[in-house]
């Protein structure tokens, strides 16, 4: 990151669709049979101003190419994706490693469960780091458990920089109710080196969100909008690349470092773009205070006073500390069946968690299952070694 904005790239898939991609085929199968398209598509984007371009590997996951009948092919497509972008651009810009959303749904709202996810996604990212990616970009998430597990399989499977983002529609929150807000609390905790939106709004939607959660960053900012939107009718609306970087440019002041475009965006939005904001200069994070979160809210950081008047409950309980009105919901955690009940009632809770630890791996399992951040609360009868190690590994506020 510099004073000045990162330039990502823009759109893909429309562009691959416009250059004679058919519907219904594999879009990476696709881009391999096609290298020339994406490559010239690409090196636009470098002579636009990107200063990182996303390989196409966004559907590139073992459990997205399955639907293709590709599963077994994922390593191979994912490093020869990145190698073709690697040599497209040259070395005159960076390559993120691309991972999208597996389609999969989370429990317990589906049958998907934290570590299958989080083994689909380990998979890739270190396939990506093998053909020579400068960075991991998880984007257009609309579930923090997923977008958890794929930072977390990133980081403990690459030495990579990961950059998280969610998809957000104008309400403000994901399709999951989760919140910008609390996406970047728990993520910037769980160690993702920049948070940000992707896709779904224009650059003109993204205004209205970013003010409402830039002060709680400790990372860099990024936003990728789309170059298009749908009205109430559904009918689809372009975004001219003047009024693209006029509006992106309102978020390069607001301190956002990274920007780029997604859907219905081309060279001529990233060249517009690119010229907007050359001379702004971006303000780094300053947030210093502690947050805990969960999907839906954030919290400050509770006091010792308060702690200590709240009762201490299983996670079955968690419909009794709730009706008790409790302002931190201390919750027990002896077990693995303790982890996966506290994954599944979390849902229900509506004031910020603490963990009170007795057996250190069922609590870094309920972390990491969790679309939230914990206190790890001062009653937890770990040793001081587990204890400290498990606040660092939990990410957890102490």
């Amino acid at each position: 990151m510099k004073q000045t904005p990162m330039i990502l790239d823009g759109g893909s898939g429309a562009c691959l669709i416009q250059a004679g991609m058919p519907s219904g085929v594999c879009p990476e199968k696709w881009a391999l049979h096609h290298p020339g398209v994406l490559t010239e598509l690409q090196q636009n984007y470098v002579a636009a101003g990107s200063d990182v371009v996303y390989s196409f590997t966004f559907g590139g996951s073992a459990v997205k190419l399955a639907s293709h009948g590709l599963s077994d092919e994922c390593e191979r497509m994912n490093e020869a994706l990145v190698k073709l972008s690697k040599d497209a651009v040259g070395g005159a810009a960076l390559v993120a490693g691309d991972i999208g959303p597996t389609g999969l749904l989370p429990k317990p709202f589906g049958d998907a469960d934290f570590d299958t996810l989080y083994s689909v996604f380990a998979q890739q990212a270190k396939a990506l780091e093998n053909a020579g990616a400068d960075l991991i970009a998880v984007e257009t998430m609309m579930s923090l458990t997923e977008v958890k597990a794929a930072v977390l399989a990133a980081k403990a499977s690459t030495d990579l920089p990961v950059y998280a983002s969610m998809t957000c529609g104008s309400s403000g929150r994901t399709l999951s109710g989760c919140s910008p807000a609390a996406a970047l609390v728990t993520l910037q905790a769980n160690g993702a080196d920049a948070f940000g939106l992707n896709c779904s709004l224009p650059p003109e939607g993204m205004l209205k969100l970013f003010p409402g959660f830039v002060k709680y960053a400790k990372i860099p900012l990024t936003a990728k909008p789309n170059g298009e939107y749908p009205d109430d009718a559904g009918v689809h609306h372009s975004v001219s690349p003047e009024t693209f970087a006029a509006d992106m440019k309102k978020l390069a002041e607001l301190g956002v470092a990274a920007l780029g475009g997604c859907c219905g965006s081309t060279p001529e939005h990233i060249s517009a773009l690119s010229a907007a904001v050359c001379d702004v200069e971006i303000a780094p994070p300053n947030c210093e205070g502690e947050y805990l979160a969960i999907e839906r809210q954030i919290y400050e950081l509770p006091s010792a006073e308060t702690l200590s008047a709240c009762k201490i409950y299983s996670p079955m309980e968690m419909f009794d500390a709730v009706d008790a009105g409790e302002k931190v919901i201390r919750v027990r955690i002896a077990s693995p069946e303790d982890a996966a009940a506290l994954s599944d009632m979390l849902i229900y809770a509506n004031a910020p968690l603490s963990l009170v630890a007795s057996d250190a791996e069922s609590a870094l399992r309920a972390a990491g299952i969790c679309p939230a951040r914990f206190l790890l609360d001062p009653e937890s009868t770990l040793s001081n070694a587990d204890f400290t190690a498990l606040s660092r590994r939990l990410f957890a506020a102490v």
